[in-house]
This record gives C-alpha cells, sequence and structure tokens, in this order.
C-alpha cells in the first residue's frame, strides 16, 4: 500500500535589505508586495519629504535593497549690515571743493532668510528664500 500525502508548497523566501535611520536590516518576505507596503509591514513611517529608492509602488524582489533617506526643510534667517553709501551732488551757491552735509548716513540691517534642506542629518543645500 502505498501512502501519498499531501505537502504544502513552501514559499520562496524574498531576502530584502533595509537602510533607514543609520541602520541597516534585513528581512525575509514570502509575499511580492510593493516597497510601500513592506515599509508599513516592518513599521517604517516616512515623512512628507522623505525619499525612498526604489519607488514606493516598485515590487519586492529577492536580495532587494530599500533606501530610506530622511530629509527635512527648515528656515533660518541672518542679518547683515549694509553699509551707507555716500552720495555727493551739486549745489548752486556752494564755492568749488566745499561740501555740506545735508543727511548723516548710518549703516542699514539687510535680513537674508534661507531654507535649510538636512538628508538623513546631513546639511544639503541652503537656498536664499528672501533678502529684505
Amino acid at each position: 500500500m502505498v501512502v501519498m500525502g499531501c505537502v504544502p508548497e513552501e514559499k520562496p523566501q524574498i531576502i530584502v535589505r533595509l537602510l533607514v535611520d543609520g541602520t541597516e536590516r534585513v528581512y525575509q518576505n514570502s509575499e511580492p508586495i510593493t516597497v510601500d507596503q513592506f515599509l508599513r509591514q516592518v513599521g517604517v513611517t516616512l515623512d512628507a519629504l522623505d525619499r525612498v529608492n526604489p519607488e514606493r509602488w516598485t515590487q519586492i524582489f529577492d536580495q532587494m535593497v530599500i533606501t530610506v533617506v530622511r530629509v527635512s526643510e527648515s528656515e533660518s534667517c541672518e542679518d547683515e549690515a549694509l553699509p551707507f553709501r555716500r552720495q555727493t551732488r551739486l549745489v548752486e551757491g556752494l564755492a568749488p571743493g566745499e561740501e555740506r552735509i545735508g543727511q548723516a548716513g548710518v549703516n542699514g540691517v539687510e535680513r537674508v532668510c534661507y531654507r535649510l534642506v538636512v538628508e538623513n542629518g546631513v546639511p544639503k543645500d541652503r537656498i536664499q528664500i528672501s533678502r529684505v
């Protein structure tokens, strides 16, 4: 007598390396899901500016490496001295070489504001956004 049993077919394991928050983690998954689904499954939350490579809609595959770059932006303003400029005007009634102060000059202040982009804790871009 021959007895044959049903042996459930094992799904192949998909090995995925995840680089996020300064660490590397290795996961096994048996389902071919998207990168976005995988990140949610392992508990990685993404902020609006964070970047993921490969794209979030990409299906995971064996030996895939997923990289999450944390991106943040902030604004910073600096005050810079703005030296006054001397203006000379010819005025009737003054002798040649004679000078008269019409208005005393003082230095001004110029406020320059920047948008700072930080990726994984490292400053990347400093973009001027206003000058007043």
